[in-house]
């Protein structure tokens, strides 16, 4: 197992992806339903969770984000030490994920959005995770 330890960034990543988690997802899925075209971000959804993937990312208080290093996502103000060893070794064995300091989510499940996945994204999103 590779030791890690997570440090402030002097200069924070530019954020590409928003995540919410509990309350604070469908808050932010409200805020990206609001807009006009959904049709440059991705997205996906779980119970309690919903996270979003693009250049013009709503700011919602609670969220976290994320700046991407090959195919993953870190914190925009955490490195992860040591981070190029690392970044290696999670995009070879997981592919595309978004990483914290306590977890782990893989997201290719990660689909364009639309208004019509709207719906379904809200039902899977406001379902309670142990459930």
């Amino acid at each position: 197992m590779l030791a890690l330890s997570f440090e402030s960034r002097a200069e924070p990543r530019a954020p590409e992806l928003a995540l919410g988690r509990g309350p604070v997802a469908m808050r932010l899925l409200e805020r990206v339903a609001a807009r006009q075209n959904l049709s440059s971000l991705r997205g996906a959804a779980a119970p309690e969770l919903f996270f979003v993937i693009g250049a013009d990312l709503p700011w919602v208080d609670g969220v976290e984000y994320f700046g991407r290093v090959g195919t993953v996502y870190l914190p925009t103000t955490l490195a992860v030490v040591p981070e190029e060893l690392f970044i290696q070794r999670v995009a070879r064995e997981y592919g595309s994920c978004i990483v914290l300091p306590d977890t782990l989510i893989r997201i290719a499940a990660a689909l364009n959005l639309s208004d019509a996945a709207l719906p379904a994204l809200r039902e899977i999103v406001g379902s309670r995770a142990d459930a």
